[in-house]
């Protein structure tokens, strides 16, 4: 699957990573990668597209697979990288060398994921099963992990819905800030905070983040930002006549960790021009903190009133 952004148009590159693995080049056909955890997409060659792409008869249904196939890619992208291991893409003809295993990816299907761990027998799946797959293959090597796993089960919450985590300094500790979908359109916000390799749950708010498609009220929710410092998220609200695009701001805070600073808000009408456009701040919705928070009363105590 991840060759074919590489020959065809696309919807979404299925490999926006913050890490790329470096190799070494060998033969043609062999390269060496580091001996560590990692996930290498099996790309197809170009001789390979170019004859698939001859046995459609109709090619709109050769390109609406490939857009198909690039989807799952990118989702799977998107997963992997949000759960801290390094990719890389590799056509199906090369030989790799990862310390002394050697494995040849010739075996393999091309538009299929390898997932590998040092010790471990590499893992050969779909990217559509990589959220089923990922973390009994990954975790069971990986006891930090393994730690917040058992905190979010223990609270009924399901790791392999992460869609966001993110570790910042808080104080002498570290806190991991886990976003979690859920199955009533709702997503929740975890805070776990580490002390010495072990991890203590420090909020659990089921009600802070609207869901990504409700059809009615808050229909997206998008741009996740976190540092040391400050925690911002936004969104896109919609009502029968206007749409409200909205940036909410947190900003740490000693007693309340994350403490509401500011929210920006524009305003336009649904098929017309642009409108309002407004900043609340503190004076006019108070101190609202992380654990206070709740969008959709936010949403109509200070926006739709």
């Amino acid at each position: 699957m991840a060759s074919l952004i590489f020959f065809i148009s696309c919807k979404k590159d299925p490999s926006p990573f913050d890490k790329r693995i470096m190799i070494k080049q060998f033969k043609s056909d062999t390269i060496q990668l580091e001996d560590k955890d990692q996930v290498i997409f099996i790309n197809p060659t170009t001789a390979y597209i170019d004859s698939l792409k001859k046995s459609y008869k109709n090619k709109d249904d050769f390109y609406t697979m490939a857009d198909d196939a690039n989807f799952y890619n990118a989702e799977a992208g998107d997963f992997i990288l949000k759960n801290r291991v390094d990719t890389i893409n590799i056509e199906n003809k090369n030989i790799l060398k990862l310390g002394q295993k050697v494995i040849s990816l010739s075996m393999y299907k091309p538009w299929t994921l390898l997932l590998y761990h040092k010790g471990k027998k590499p893992l050969n799946i779909y990217p559509i099963d990589i959220e089923k797959e990922f973390f009994n293959y990954f975790e069971k090597e990986n006891s930090a992990r393994n730690n917040i796993n058992e905190i979010l089960k223990k609270n009924h919450l399901n790791s392999s819905n992460i869609i966001y985590n993110n570790e910042i300094k808080n104080g002498d500790n570290n806190l991991n800030i886990i976003i979690i979908a859920k199955d009533d359109n709702f997503k929740n916000i975890v805070f776990l905070q580490k002390s010495n390799d072990n991890y203590s749950l420090i909020l659990n708010s089921d009600t802070i983040i609207p869901c990504e498609e409700c059809g009615n009220g808050g229909d997206t929710f998008y741009d996740y930002k976190v540092n040391n410092d400050i925690l911002s998220f936004s969104s896109s609200y919609k009502t029968n006549e206007d749409i409200y695009n909205i940036n909410f701001t947190f900003k740490k805070h000693k007693e309340k960790i994350f403490l509401l600073d500011n929210v920006t808000i524009s305003e336009s009408r649904i098929g017309g021009s642009t409108g309002k456009h407004r900043i609340l701040n503190k004076d006019n919705f108070g101190e609202i903190g992380i654990q206070e928070f709740n969008y959709m009363n936010f949403i109509s105590n200070n926006i739709l009133k």
